[in-house]
């Protein structure tokens, strides 16, 4: 791979900021080495002295002004969901034995990645103008999801009385509105109704 080759790696950046984050990880795994990086794959180790790395460099860019944007009732509920999923990540963090256990990981990452996906869902509303009433239509689904994930999460066997606890403040029930799902059923669903046929 030659992108984290500090031998081979010579490109250019958007800018100063993205550059010294690259070379500040690529630092970050010369000095582990590929001995110990290998070691600690095949053990299972959990990486939790790269995520102290990325949190002490502020690798990943801050999502809430992304979701401030938008003044939407579903929308507003996921912001809630996910203040209780980084409660759980930071005041019951998952143990050695959660780490190894890929049925809870699962779960887990589930909501992880919805979180991400929402706020892609709202950075592109902005740029191809979705209609509002569409982007909640969406959380509403979004929210519903994380929902189904942490009470599946709940339920683990692995799952502590602690995280049980955040779990529970993520089951939330959507703000349903009927005539918007009408809008967006009529204006978005069943519009396309015709516009699209297989061939014979």
């Amino acid at each position: 791979m030659m992108l984290l080759n500090p031998k081979q790696h010579r490109r250019a950046y958007r800018d100063e900021r993205s550059r010294e984050l690259m070379l500040r990880t690529i630092d970050f795994f010369e000095r582990k080495g590929k001995r110990r990086l290998k070691a600690d794959d095949h053990a299972r180790v959990w990486y939790a002295d790269f995520l102290e790395f990325v949190k002490q460099e502020g690798i990943f860019h801050d999502y809430a002004p992304v979701f401030a944007g938008y003044d939407l009732p579903n929308v507003a509920l996921f912001v809630e969901q996910i203040a209780a999923f980084r409660e759980l990540m930071t005041a019951a963090t998952p143990d050695e034995a959660q780490r190894r256990d890929l049925d809870f990981l699962m779960a887990l990452g589930e909501i992880f990645v919805l979180i991400v996906y929402a706020e892609l869902v709202l950075e592109n509303a902005r740029l191809y103008a979705v209609d509002d009433g569409l982007v909640d239509q969406i959380f509403d689904c979004l929210v519903r999801d994380v929902s189904h994930f942490a009470l599946e999460l709940y339920g683990k066997p692995a799952t502590t009385a602690a995280q049980m606890e955040h779990c529970l403040r993520m089951i939330r029930k959507p703000v349903v509105d009927q005539a918007r799902y009408e809008r967006v059923w009529h204006d978005h669903v069943y519009a396309l109704k015709g516009a699209y046929q297989m061939k014979e």
